[in-house]
């Protein structure tokens, strides 16, 4: 809006300045004319010749031509015709900003949009690996009562049942840790929200089962990313400042007007209206015009280096996020095979330790891997979610965040 305004502003110098003046003056003493020594020949002269005394019928020579306090109002009017292209070059500057703060605008809602997925998934994330460490504690207490119960009948040794104490005390520990990790992501995202009521996520962590080309993305980029276009409009501005600078060579045409509204304290020499057209040239200004225009051309040489560097680094950051997205996908997938051997192994595990045919060191473990493992699918799907913001981010379509979390290839990973 403030681009906009300031927009607004410059398109106003399309425009004649119309401006109201009023004075009122006090000067040391009246402005007299005295031709009073004229008159005094004109009388010796009719003397001479008709031998008679005219100076009662020559008026006084002299006039009272501004009092000593007087008042003066008008109005003016200025419109420049020809500017050498500063004012279109303004003008032109100040649409580039529009569109640089709108651009702004665009990367402050991409990085919001990164950081409420960051925080909003973290959230979810915590909550399942709460859900994890719960499962794993009743495990581990369902564990402890049958390996005391063994124990007390003497099918299993007292060491056997420390260890499903003790395994039990870190199961306990970890899902305290795990419960102050879901309050301290919770905070965080209240604190984004500005929320003084607990933010409760509906939507559940998920995954694309494909995803386009790291190409695309690029050349999406080249065009929609917020950054480049901001430095591209940096650049039309730099453009225009050196036309700015370039009309100072040119000169100034303009029309002016001018129209007394107070007229009675007017002198004999002063018009009550005036027009015209004038211009205005500069011969000599110490070199400052040149010196202005060469700084802008090294701007403009800046901020062409800076555009070329921002789209090398904006086309390897797409390439470093697309290559984490598809890291966490492939970490996922690799989690589903584990999570089915795992989830197996537990189940015969437990199976032997009633049947007295393992330990309890070995449903333990059989335990604690399957919730690794539980928790590494967990991971994955979160760094997948948040590497798909930024990649989205990266690319210029951080917009597109919701649709691709409602594509028909994405599944929702329910804990």
């Amino acid at each position: 809006r403030q681009a906009s305004y300031k927009k607004d502003a410059a398109s106003g110098l399309y425009f004649p300045s119309v401006d109201f003046e009023g004075r009122y003056t006090r000067i040391d003493e009246p402005i007299e004319l005295d031709l009073n020594d004229i008159r005094t020949v004109m009388i010796k002269l009719f003397a001479a010749v008709d031998g008679v005394n005219v100076s009662s019928s020559v008026p006084d020579f002299k006039m009272t031509v501004q009092e000593e306090t007087f008042y003066k109002s008008n109005v003016n009017f200025t419109w420049p015709i020809y500017t050498g292209g500063k004012i279109s070059a303004i003008n032109n500057a100040a649409n580039a900003k529009i569109i640089e703060s709108k651009e702004n605008t665009r990367r402050v809602n991409a990085t919001l949009i990164s950081e409420l997925v960051k925080r909003y998934y973290g959230v979810r994330l915590a909550k399942d690996v709460v859900e994890v460490r719960q499962q794993v504690l009743e495990s581990m207490e369902e564990h402890l009562k049958h390996a005391k119960r063994m124990q007390e009948s003497g099918m299993i040794a007292l060491s056997e049942k420390l260890h499903a104490e003790v395994t039990w005390s870190e199961a306990e520990r970890e899902f305290k840790k795990a419960v102050r990790t879901l309050q301290i992501t919770q905070a965080a995202l209240n604190s984004l929200l500005a929320s003084n009521e607990e933010i409760v996520p509906v939507s559940a962590m998920f995954i694309l089962n494909s995803i386009e080309p790291l190409d695309s993305f690029q050349e999406h980029a080249e065009f929609s990313n917020p950054t480049l276009n901001q430095i591209a409009m940096k650049r039309k501005q730099a453009d225009d400042a050196y036309d700015i600078e370039k009309s100072d060579f040119y000169p100034t045409v303009y029309l002016f007007g001018k129209r007394e509204l107070h007229t009675e304290d007017l002198t004999a020499l002063e018009p009550e209206w005036a027009v015209g057209i004038g211009f205005r040239y500069n011969l000599f200004s110490g070199f400052s015009s040149r010196s202005n225009m060469k700084a802008a051309q090294q701007l403009q040489a800046q901020l062409g280096f800076l555009e070329h560097d921002a789209q090398i680094k904006i086309n390897t950051l797409v390439e470093k996020r697309y290559n984490e997205l598809m890291l966490s996908l492939e970490q996922f997938e690799a989690t589903k095979t584990s999570l089915k051997f795992a989830d197996e192994y537990v189940r015969v595990r437990n199976k032997a330790f009633t049947a007295g045919m393992t330990t309890s060191i070995d449903v333990v473990d059989a335990q604690l891997a399957l919730s690794r493992v539980k928790i590494e699918r967990l991971n994955a799907a979160y760094q997948f979610d948040v590497a798909l913001a930024q990649l989205l981010e990266a690319s210029g379509n951080s917009e597109q965040f919701e649709t691709y979390r409602n594509h028909n290839n994405s599944q929702e990973l329910l804990q």
